[in-house]
């Protein structure tokens, strides 16, 4: 898995609750690549 996998569930989830498409954006996820990479050696 990597943060792309994260921010896709995420905005599902969001609109799944909402009934609205969710407006969760991108960057938020960006600093969890580090933590990824870091994870993953």
């Amino acid at each position: 898995m990597d943060p792309g996998w994260e921010y896709r569930l995420d905005r599902m989830v969001e609109t799944v609750e909402t009934g609205r498409i969710s407006t969760q954006e991108w960057p938020a996820y960006e600093a969890l690549m580090a933590e990824y990479a870091s994870e993953l050696g």
